[in-house]
């Protein structure tokens, strides 16, 4: 009798038990602007940017050589990958408490003509130069360089293996 009503009373405690904190950190969504993101929700995703201002609030037109394509970012077992310029981007990265620090970029050396895509991958390299903050907007996130550039990037979920 006694391990009869055991079960149905454990079963009603999991049920009411808050799920543990890594549960409850969910993508971008509806997120209130400077939520902290997850590492698992830069992972998660695959990002494009959408959005690009200077600290005056001035688009930089350079981060977006064309119109039909965005820069697009994959972070991924501590590699960022950036592409849609004229060259593929890669460089380690550490993520802690908001904080985005990016190691040494590495390129392709293909030649785009000069012009707007290889303006871009310059624009792209100065900006991940640095320490960036972190934080959710709305659907979004947005990396913020210690000058008050912000980059705001649109994440689609990726399929899980």
């Amino acid at each position: 009798m006694r391990h009869t009503l055991l079960l149905p009373l454990c079963l009603a405690l999991a049920a009411c038990a808050s799920p543990p904190p890594e549960a409850t950190a969910s993508p971008p969504g509806g997120a209130a602007a400077g939520e902290p993101v997850s590492a698992q929700t830069l992972a998660a995703h695959g990002w494009r940017l959408v959005e690009a201002s200077d600290a005056s609030g001035k688009r930089i037109d350079a981060l977006f050589p064309k119109s039909d394509a965005a820069l697009r970012f994959e972070f991924a077992d501590g590699r960022l990958a950036v592409g849609g310029g004229c060259n593929r981007m890669s460089a380690a990265y550490t993520f802690d408490r908001g904080r985005l620090s990016v190691g040494p970029v590495a390129q392709t050396k293909m030649f785009c003509g000069g012009g707007a895509l290889m303006a871009a991958d310059e624009a792209i390299a100065a900006r991940l130069s640095g320490p960036l903050t972190v934080s959710a907007q709305g659907d979004a996130v947005v990396l913020a360089t210690a000058d008050g550039d912000r980059l705001v990037l649109h994440g689609e979920a990726r399929a899980q293996p």
